[in-house]
């Protein structure tokens, strides 16, 4: 599969996500964010109405994210 991000973007990705107050909040609240909270509250607003995934709004200038070959899958499917 291509269109993937690099393991460095994923994880500022979910360094984002872990430096908002709506997920400090949401981790207060439920004492565990899981995917499907990460899905539903960022990565789905980020891209709706955009006609592209989140590897492809976070490419760099010099980065082709239909060029990265993906080495691990994490599906829009978080309860399996």
């Amino acid at each position: 599969e291509m269109w993937s991000l690099t393991m460095q973007d994923f994880i500022d990705v979910v360094r984002f996500c872990m430096s908002t107050d709506f997920y400090r909040k949401l981790n207060k609240s439920k004492s565990l964010v899981t995917t499907f909270d990460i899905l539903a509250n960022f990565v789905k607003p980020w891209t709706k109405g955009t006609g592209c995934g989140v590897a492809v709004l976070m490419s760099k200038d010099d980065q082709d994210p239909t060029k990265l070959e993906a080495e691990l899958l994490f599906c829009h499917a978080p309860d399996g």
